[in-house]
């Protein structure tokens, strides 16, 4: 039996790598024909190691692709698409840092979630504790990616520890995070396990790509969308959708400069200026596997080895069995469903299978959300959205989301999903113990599943949008009914994934009809402008208030607001009488006393009683209603001119008197009254006022 290729073993040597090409087993699943051909240049080994598998998505799936370290011919370069002017000044760093980022990794090193030695620093020798941390200065825009004008750059963070002895002869492995928009000290687990299992002989490198983490971050500063005050807190609400695109347009313009292409670039244009003629393995896990197979299509030379874990990125495949993050609730309710199968198997989890019997797991889940379905005020289930809402997050509105999306988030950990099927049996069954049981269950162990990590204000929920809309989403997109029963036909999931249709269709303007079924527009036929208070109508005769007039608009935005924005129940059933009611445009014979008629206010003669009064005005008898006035405005302008002629005449007098006594006398006379000079010098307030209004 031949022994187990170590990462070591799969690097073939110059003299053996054609009886390597030969005899390997090339699986290209992730990679398209253009890929083999051109960007991977020669690979003479790629292997995928499944640990557990009727299906490719059951588990990690760990891809290893090693490549001859000299390209062949017909491979691409990096140079001839880098940025120019690279120089090493285009570093800031090294400086020695800590080789773990936060103290709260350190302080789970002995958490539910993290269990051995390897992850706590008080077993490491000293070197490997020590860091180095630097930025990288990288080109807003990569040639043949984007266009900046102006030239602009970005800081890319980059960390490494280095070997303990010749790091200069020793190869390199990077590290890239997932997410997308996840930072990187999570890797500084992956960079310590593997540095210590090959007794600190190689250089391990990370880096927080761009727009994530201590790298140039996509956000929107001056919108303030994604702050700790906004809607949605760290999320993104759509109500702060509009000033923060705006924002990031006029910032940085073409957003491809934040694309997937651009990030693989960053890390291709590093390792060619700063680690060149270098055996270099680049690792990447989840999203980081599609940053990876992003890095394979630019052929750098100085890279022999490719790493994908957990692989999110489906290149070349029917489009049907693609990764998408619009298909989601799919693909892990497959993985639910065989997780399902395996605790209901006695190989498997023996405890678990005698006590759900003939039922089996999945049969007993099914009931128990069956039964929650039915009951809004499930009392166990009532638990598990307790759980969710420890992290701060509002639970979901349905207890049977809440019961989906638990069990969800304890399948994706080995160490927690032994606790599904206890939860499952207990939910279905429901006494007053397994109340207590779960209620107890959940406080002992939320705060080391729901605490909120440091980590966790590094992550760039833009970042995250803009590469799932852009690049790892269904076209076209899945309407909201296909998605929502994605979504409740699994059993087991951390979805709704729909709840992320309309922040799609507002990043990419789609216009489908997908997209267009977000939107409702209600048309009042015979309304004035502004709606909500002028869509008028009368309510029903048996109601009290009958007598009180009804405004359509704000019933719906009521009904709309208690939906909790779910278009399909809103109740628009007062639209019709609103149309109805506005159609008549005749005028109420109410509105005849207006007019001083009877009824007829076309044709209907003015009251007698109503004659007499307005006769005089009508015949043009002026003097009798206007002399009054007249001689009041005419009296008053007859004292305005003696008061003015008087003031004239004294102040006239004065200066003749104060020329006759001299100079002195004239100086005194001046300042008898700077306020006087003053107002006539300067305008009156009121009007500098009104003409800065203007």
């Amino acid at each position: 039996m031949a022994p187990t290729p170590t990462l070591g073993s799969l690097t073939p040597t110059p003299d053996d790598a054609d009886d390597a090409a030969e005899s390997a087993e090339i699986d290209g699943a992730a990679l398209d024909a253009s890929t083999t051909a051109s960007a991977i240049a020669r690979p003479e080994l790629l292997l995928r190691v499944t640990t557990m598998a009727p299906r490719w998505m059951v588990v990690v799936a760990l891809l290893l692709s090693t490549v001859l370290a000299a390209n062949s011919s017909g491979s691409s370069d990096t140079s001839s698409t880098a940025a120019p002017n690279v120089t090493a000044s285009d570093l800031i760093g090294w400086f020695n840092c800590s080789a773990i980022t936060f103290a709260d990794q350190e302080e789970s090193a002995d958490s539910l979630l993290h269990t051995g030695s390897i992850f706590s620093s008080s077993s490491l020798p000293s070197y490997a504790k020590k860091g180095q941390c630097a930025q990288y200065q990288a080109p807003l825009c990569h040639a043949g990616v984007c266009e900046d004008a102006q030239g602009r750059t970005i800081d890319v963070f980059v960390k490494r520890v280095l070997a303990r002895s010749s790091p200069e002869t020793r190869p390199n492995v990077w590290f890239l995070q997932g997410g997308p928009g996840a930072a990187s000290p999570t890797m500084e687990y992956g960079m310590r396990a593997l540095y210590m299992q090959l007794d600190g002989l190689m250089n391990v490198y990370t880096m927080d790509h761009r727009g994530t983490g201590r790298s140039t971050p996509l956000n929107c500063v001056t919108a303030q969308a994604t702050t700790s005050g906004s809607p949605l807190g760290a999320d993104l609400d759509i109500s702060e959708f509009a000033a923060c695109a705006q924002e990031l347009q006029t910032r940085y313009g073409d957003l491809t400069a934040f694309s997937i292409t651009s990030a693989a670039s960053d890390l291709s244009r590093f390792i060619t200026t700063y680690q060149p003629g270098s055996k270099t393995f680049v690792y990447g896990v989840s999203y980081g596997s599609a940053l990876v197979e992003r890095l394979m299509h630019l052929g750098t030379k100085e890279i022999v080895g490719y790493i994908l874990d957990g692989v999110s990125t489906t290149s070349g495949a029917d489009a049907k069995d693609g990764m998408y993050m619009s298909n989601w609730d799919v693909n892990f309710g497959e993985v639910a469903d065989h997780f399902l199968e395996l605790i209901s198997n006695f190989t498997f989890a023996a405890t678990a299978a005698l006590k759900f019997g003939s039922k089996s797991a999945a049969g007993a889940l099914k009931d128990a959300l069956a039964t929650v379905e039915k009951d809004p005020k499930h009392k166990c289930a009532k638990e598990f959205a307790n759980f969710l809402a420890a992290g701060g997050a509002a639970p979901p509105a349905k207890l049977s989301t809440a019961v989906r999306m638990l069990l969800g988030k304890l399948l994706m950990s080995s160490t927690t999903r032994v606790f599904v099927p206890v939860l499952i049996y207990r939910l279905e069954r429901c006494n007053k113990n397994d109340q207590l049981v779960l209620a107890f269950f959940v406080k002992a162990v939320r705060k080391q599943l729901a605490t909120v990590s440091e980590e966790d204000a590094l992550m760039s929920t833009l970042e995250y949008y803009l590469i799932v809309f852009s690049e790892m989403w269904e076209s076209p997109t899945p309407d909201l009914a296909t998605m929502t029963a994605r979504f409740t036909n699994a059993k087991i999931t951390t979805g709704p994934i729909a709840d992320l249709l309309p922040l799609y269709c507002a990043f990419t303007k789609d216009t489908s009809s997908a997209c267009s079924a977000l939107k409702a527009l209600v048309t009042f036929q015979y309304t004035p402008h502004g709606a909500l208070l002028n869509a008028v109508y009368r309510k029903s005769s048996w109601l009290a208030d009958a007598a009180k007039p009804g405004f359509c608009a704000v019933d719906l935005l009521a009904s709309y607001v208690n939906a909790g924005g779910n278009l399909a129940r809103v109740d628009g059933a007062c639209v019709a009488s609103v149309d109805a009611d506005m159609r008549n445009m005749d005028l109420n014979v109410a509105y005849a006393p207006l007019f001083g008629v009877a009824s007829d206010m076309y044709d209907g003669e003015l009251d007698g009683e109503l004659v007499g009064e307005l006769e005089g005005e009508l015949d043009g008898d002026f003097s009798s209603t206007f002399l009054a006035p007249l001689v009041i405005a005419a009296c008053v302008v007859a004292a305005l001119a003696i008061v003015l002629g008087a003031f004239v005449y004294k102040r006239w007098a004065a200066r003749k008197a104060a020329a006759a006594a001299g100079p002195d006398a004239a100086v005194g006379l001046e300042s008898q009254s700077p306020s006087n000079s003053a107002a006539f010098a300067v305008a009156p307030p009121s009007v500098v006022a009104s003409s800065a209004r203007v």
